[in-house]
């Protein structure tokens, strides 16, 4: 076993009638047993120990501050779960607990408990269940749409922010399309927020349909653990044909991998950003992204008098066969 057993941490916001509920379901269930803290927390190790021989698994309500100051220094290992309202704020909280579930549903938030638990030990891919189970709590994808979940991924939508020919622009309704010419660029927004729990990883990459029509993703796709935030694309459009993306519309696929255990969460400037400004560069008319655009200008200007030479040497080769066909 990873863990010895768990700890609810109900944040502010949350009913405590809803955890009192979610820990009655938790009992139910038959292998768990709740512990009931005293004022000096510490005099409980001795029952956490008996209840772990007996097979059970220890169940804490705490608050952050109680868990950081007591419990975190007992001789156990447990794996923390912040309860929270959906849309309160926890950034605090976020970084302090392995998984921050939303209390949406009290059912969905005990079979997921349990599920974690259940795969405590193990890594690898995620399925459509648990997918679906992990996004029902706003884990993963926030308020993200079950018609989006694949058998193993999550479709990602295109945004309205992205970054075009050295400008800031956004999409809408009577300006639904992104035209990306050939041998360009463009930096897309997706229109999901993704939330990571500190034991899981993704990996993104564009869609099969956009791929055979020459786009590819010429940044890193990685997703860290414990990153919040939106996920912004720089597609490159390697064709000679202008390529169309859609606002709303599916155009990269993300995938989840568990880790064996729980990793330090992601704390890099893009934390929960959601803006496209902040992935851009002070000096980006100066730097790599306008220095590939040159590259890019260069290319289409050589591929464009390649074209003339190509279409003049066709044009003389069919003016010498029509002289020779006159004199024939």
């Amino acid at each position: 076993m990873l863990y010895d057993g768990i700890v609810l941490i109900k944040s502010l916001g949350c009913d405590i009638s809803d955890v009192n509920e979610l820990i009655n379901m938790l009992s139910n269930n038959g292998r768990f047993k709740y512990l009931k803290l005293n004022e000096n927390p510490n005099l409980e190790k001795e029952k956490i120990e008996h209840i772990i021989k007996k097979n059970k698994i220890p169940v804490i309500l705490s608050s952050l501050d109680i868990y950081s100051n007591d419990i975190e220094q007992w001789n156990f290992k447990f794996m923390t779960v912040l309860i929270y309202k959906a849309g309160e704020n926890i950034d605090i909280e976020w970084k302090k607990c392995i998984y921050s579930i939303a209390n949406k549903s009290i059912e969905n938030t005990c079979r997921l408990l349990v599920k974690l638990w259940e795969l405590q030990c193990t890594g690898g891919g995620f399925s459509r269940s648990l997918i679906e189970l992990m996004i029902d709590c706003d884990l993963l994808v926030k308020n993200g749409n079950k018609c989006n979940i694949s058998n193993a991924s999550y479709d990602l939508s295109l945004g309205d922010e992205y970054y075009y020919a050295g400008n800031i622009n956004s999409l809408n309704d009577k300006s639904p399309f992104v035209a990306i010419e050939p041998y360009d660029y463009v930096i897309a927004s997706c229109a999901e927020k993704v939330q990571m729990p500190r034991d899981v990883v993704g990996r993104f990459d564009v869609s099969v349909n956009l791929f055979c029509q020459g786009i590819i993703l010429s940044n890193s796709t990685q997703v860290d653990p414990g990153f919040r935030g939106k996920l912004f694309c720089l597609l490159f459009n390697t064709s000679n044909k202008v390529v169309y993306l859609k606002r709303g519309t599916h155009f990269v696929t993300l995938e989840f991998n568990k880790l064996i255990e729980p990793t330090t969460a992601y704390n890099g400037k893009y934390e929960n950003e959601d803006s496209i400004v902040a992935y851009l560069p002070s000096n980006v008319m100066q730097g790599a992204i306008n220095e590939l655009k040159k590259e890019i200008e260069k290319l289409r200007s050589e591929n464009q008098k390649m074209q003339g030479i190509y279409l003049s040497a066709l044009a003389l080769f069919l003016a010498i066969i029509s002289i020779f066909l006159v004199i024939k």
